[in-house]
């Protein structure tokens, strides 16, 4: 997956710019990104739909690195958890294999890129 160079920006235009091109590319792959407010403990999370759609919650209370870091994560779910999963769900899942290998994804694609 080539991800654009934009997506680690750390200047917050660039990075609010890139963040609405996305949610127009993910939206065209039926990808659907929201933001809420989920609290302190939750940064966010994926679902599936039955028909095939999925929708990416971001909590609107971490900052912008984050949410890039946390859509990286989700994205990783989507295209390697979700096809043989259809759902996981649980609390205190961050110390998970599942949530492990989205969050060394997350590192690796902006390490890649320089982020």
């Amino acid at each position: 997956m080539n991800l654009p160079k934009a997506l680690l920006s750390n200047d917050k235009a660039e990075l609010r710019k890139f963040l609405n091109k996305i949610h127009k590319w993910a939206e065209e792959q039926g990808i659907f990104i929201r933001q809420s407010y989920l609290g302190s403990e939750l940064n966010g999370f994926v679902y599936r739909s039955n028909y095939g759609t999925y929708l990416i919650i971001v909590n609107k209370n971490i900052s912008l690195e984050l949410q890039r870091e946390v859509l990286l994560h989700e994205i990783e779910h989507i295209l390697y958890d979700m096809p043989e999963k259809s759902y996981t769900i649980g609390l205190d899942m961050q110390h998970s294999p599942l949530e492990k290998k989205a969050d060394l994804f997350s590192i690796q694609a902006m390490a890649a890129l320089g982020g």
